[in-house]
C-alpha cells in the first residue's frame, strides 16, 4: 500500500449520488462502468464495508470508494442505500462531501466520497502532540458539525475520536454516519447499536426515546478522552456497559490527577456525561459556548464558579495591568515597613536580650525532666513500631487473599464468559505474581495450570505439577506441540476435537474436572477466533461431557435447512449449571432454525435458554409447558402429540406460538 495511505484506518462510509455514467441493467440492478474507477487499493475494512482508494477517470482525481461485504443479505441493501441518502443530506465544512453511490459491476452495493490525507483524532491524542487549546480547537469544529447535523433533524449515535478525521492543514470531519437517523419519535431497538464507553444510557436500555441530548452524550466521552487519553469508561463490554447503565465514569481530574486537569473543563465534561439527560447540555451550540468562554480566560456555568476563582481568571485575562497596580502598592509598603522596622529595630534587640536571658536558665533547669521524657517517647515509639509491623504482616495476608479469589472470578461465571481471552490473561498475570513469590502455594498453582489448559498453551503448563488436575496435564503434554488454528475454514481441526474427546474419556470420577474445562475451553476458542458458533461435532462433545449416558449418534445437524435432532432418553440437559458453566444452553453455539427433540429425555424448554430457535418439535417427551417465557420467547412454531398440552390447564401457552399436532 503506498505511503499516502497512512492515517485511513478509520476512514467513515459516505455516499452521495451527484453523477451520471454509463450504466449496464442486469436483473433489475444498475452497474457502474467498471472503466471509471481504477487504481484500486485497500484502505481499511468496517464489519459491514470494505474501504478502498480509486481513481475517478471522469473527475480526474483520487476518492474513497466503500462497498459492502459480498456475504450480506440483500436486504440489508435498503438500510445501507437509506444511510447513504441521509448521510448525502448532511452539507458542511465538517462532514465529508459525497459523490456517489450504487451497484458495483459485481452488483454489490458502493457509494464513493471525498478522499481526505489525515489520521483520526484517536491518532491525534494518542501522539500527544499537540496542546490542549489546539485539541479543543478540533473538537469545537466537531461540534460546529454536530450542532448543523442537529439543525437537520439528524443525530450521530456514533461519534467517538475514532470516527473523527484530522486533515494535515487543520480540516476536520465528522465520519462513520451509519448509525445516523432521524429525531422524530426515535427509539432504541433490540441489540446494542454504538460503541460502548461512548454510548449514553439510554442508548443500551430497549424502547428509550434518543434525541440530540444522546450525542452530547458522547461529545462529553471525547472530550474526557482529550483531557486524559483514555475513553471514559475501560475494561470488557460487560464491565463498560455496567458502569454506564449505574453511572459509575469518574471524573477526569479523579482519574488522571497527575495532569492537572483544569477545573473548569472537569465541570464540563462532568455536565455533558450527566446520566439523567435532562441534566446535560440541552444543545450542542451550550456544550461549545462553555469551551469558548474557557479559551478566552472566563469561567464556565458547569463550574459555579466562586468569587476568588472570578477573582483569579480577571488577573489572568488582564495581567499587565494588575502587575503595575501590585508592583506599586508593594513599593509604598515596602518604604513603610522600612520607616516602622528602623523605629522598632532598637526596642526589638534589647527585650531579645533579655528573652535569651529567660530563656537559658529555663534550659538549663528543664534539661534532667527533658532526658527523661524523652526516654520515654523512645520506648513508646519502639512498642508503636512492634504494632505496626504485625498490622502489615495481618493486612497483607488478608490482601494475597483477595487478590486470589479476584483471580478465581475472572475464570468463572459471569465474567469469564463476558470476555474469555481478556479475563483468562488478567487472572494469568495475577496468579503468575503470587507463584513467583511462594512456588508452594498449592491454589495458585492449581489455577494456573486450570488457566493455561482452558487457554490451551499446553508447553507452557509442563513448568507445573498439580495432584489435583495430573489427568489435564497428561492431556496437555499429550498435545503439547498442538497450535490452535485462528483461521474460521480450519476450526474443527482434529487435534482440538481429540483433546474434547480426551477430556470427556476421563474417568466419571473426574466428571466435575470434565464439567470445569469443556464449555469454558470451546468458549475461549471461539473468543480468539472471533466467531459466535461451532461445528457439530464440537458441540455433540460438550453434551456427552453433561449427559455421560448419553449416546452421541442420536445428534445430527444439516447446516443447509439448519435443522437440529437429538434423541435419546439418557440426554436430558442441554445446559450446564453452576460457577463454571455459562448457565445458558449450549444450544447457542450453533445456528438452529428448528430443533427436533423427539424421543429425548428433556422436560423441560428451559433447557434451550440462550438458543435462537424458531420452530421446535416435542413430540414423544415428557415436556408440558411452554415456559419459561426467557427461554422460550422467540419460538414461533412448536409441533406436539394430540393432547400432550391441556388448553384448559393451569400452564398457558403464549399467544404468539403457533401449535401444530403431528402424530
Amino acid at each position: 500500500m503506498s505511503s499516502d495511505l497512512e492515517g485511513f484506518e478509520n476512514l467513515g462510509n459516505f455516499c452521495e449520488d451527484d453523477f451520471e455514467d454509463s450504466w449496464e441493467k442486469v436483473e433489475g440492478k444498475e452497474a457502474y462502468n467498471p472503466d471509471r474507477y481504477q487504481q484500486r487499493e485497500f484502505i481499511a475494512s468496517g464489519a459491514q464495508k470494505n474501504v478502498f482508494k480509486v481513481y475517478d477517470c471522469k473527475m480526474k482525481r483520487h476518492i474513497a470508494l466503500a462497498e459492502l461485504h459480498d456475504d450480506i443479505p440483500e436486504e440489508d441493501y435498503e438500510v445501507f442505500f437509506e444511510e447513504a441518502s441521509l448521510t448525502a443530506s448532511l452539507r458542511h465544512p465538517n462532514i465529508v462531501t459525497v459523490y456517489d453511490y450504487g451497484f458495483t459491476e459485481t452488483y454489490l452495493p458502493y457509494f464513493t466520497m471525498e478522499l481526505k490525507i489525515g489520521e483520526t483524532l484517536a491518532d491525534v491524542i494518542h501522539k500527544q502532540e499537540k496542546n490542549l487549546d489546539e485539541l479543543l480547537d478540533i473538537f469545537i469544529k466537531v461540534c460546529d458539525a454536530i450542532a448543523y447535523s442537529h439543525s437537520q433533524e439528524i443525530v450521530h449515535l456514533d461519534l467517538k475520536p475514532a470516527n473523527i478525521q484530522v486533515g494535515q492543514y487543520g480540516e476536520v470531519q465528522v465520519c462513520d454516519w451509519g448509525l445516523s437517523r432521524k429525531i422524530d419519535h426515535l427509539k432504541t431497538g433490540k441489540g446494542l447499536k454504538g460503541t460502548p464507553g461512548y454510548m449514553a444510557p439510554e442508548q443500551t436500555i430497549e424502547g428509550k426515546i434518543l434525541d440530540s441530548r444522546t450525542d452530547i452524550y458522547a461529545l462529553g466521552g471525547i472530550l474526557y478522552a482529550i483531557l486524559t487519553n483514555d475513553s471514559p469508561i475501560e475494561g470488557g463490554l460487560n464491565t463498560v456497559l455496567n458502569a454506564t447503565l449505574h453511572n459509575e465514569v469518574v471524573p477526569p481530574s479523579e482519574r488522571c490527577p497527575d495532569k492537572n486537569i483544569p477545573e473548569s473543563l472537569d465541570a464540563v465534561v462532568n455536565k455533558a456525561l450527566a446520566w439523567n439527560k435532562d441534566e446535560r447540555y440541552q444543545s450542542v451550540e451550550n456544550f461549545k459556548n462553555e469551551l469558548t468562554k474557557y479559551l478566552q480566560g472566563h469561567s464556565t456555568l458547569a463550574e459555579k464558579a466562586g468569587v476568588f476563582k472570578e477573582l483569579s481568571l480577571f488577573i489572568k485575562r488582564n495581567k499587565q495591568v494588575c502587575l503595575l497596580s501590585f508592583i506599586s502598592g508593594v513599593a509604598l509598603m515596602l518604604v513603610t515597613l522600612v520607616f516602622i522596622f528602623e523605629i522598632q529595630k532598637s526596642k526589638a534587640e534589647t527585650e531579645k536580650a533579655l528573652v535569651d536571658l529567660k530563656d537559658a536558665h529555663l534550659q538549663l533547669q528543664d534539661s534532667r525532666e527533658h532526658e527523661k521524657k524523652l526516654f520515654k517517647q523512645k520506648e513508646k515509639a519502639f512498642e508503636m513500631y512492634k504494632t505496626a509491623a504485625e498490622e502489615r504482616q495481618i493486612y497483607s495476608s488478608q490482601l494475597v487473599g483477595q487478590q486470589l479469589n479476584h483471580a478465581h472470578e475472572l475464570m468463572v461465571y459471569p465474567l469469564y464468559f463476558g470476555s474469555p481471552i481478556e479475563n483468562l490473561e488478567k487472572s494469568y498475570k495475577i496468579l503468575k505474581s503470587h507463584y513467583n513469590k511462594n512456588t508452594s502455594h498449592q491454589k495458585v498453582t492449581d489455577l494456573i495450570v486450570l488457566n493455561l489448559f482452558i487457554s490451551q498453551r499446553f508447553k507452557l503448563l509442563q513448568n507445573y505439577e498439580s495432584d489435583n488436575y495430573r489427568s489435564l496435564i497428561r492431556i496437555a503434554d499429550k498435545y503439547k506441540d498442538y497450535e490452535r488454528s485462528v483461521s474460521k475454514e480450519k476450526f474443527l481441526d482434529k487435534d482440538f476435537i481429540h483433546i474434547l474427546r480426551d477430556i470427556n474419556a476421563l474417568p466419571a470420577s473426574e466428571q466435575e474436572i470434565k464439567q470445569e474445562v469443556m464449555e469454558r475451553l470451546i468458549c475461549y476458542s471461539l473468543d480468539a477466533k472471533g466467531v459466535k458458533t461451532v461445528h457439530g461435532k464440537l458441540l455433540e462433545e460438550l453434551m456427552k461431557c453433561w449427559n455421560t449416558d448419553w449416546a452421541g449418534d442420536h445428534f445430527s445437524y444439516r447446516k443447509s435447512d439448519l435443522v437440529v435432532r437429538i434423541s435419546g432418553e439418557k440426554l436430558i440437559t442441554l445446559k450446564g449449571k453452576g460457577m463454571y458453566s455459562s448457565n445458558l444452553s449450549f444450544l447457542r453455539l450453533l445456528e438452529i432454525n428448528k430443533l427436533d427433540l423427539r424421543g429425548s429425555g428433556i422436560s423441560s424448554l428451559s433447557q434451550i435458554d440462550g438458543a435462537y430457535v424458531k420452530i421446535v418439535d416435542i413430540r414423544h417427551t415428557d415436556i408440558i409447558n411452554l415456559h419459561p417465557h426467557n427461554a422460550t420467547k422467540r419460538i414461533e412454531e412448536v409441533h406436539l402429540n394430540s393432547g400432550q398440552f391441556d388448553p384448559d390447564g393451569q400452564f398457558k401457552i403464549p399467544k404468539a406460538v403457533r401449535l401444530v399436532y403431528k402424530d
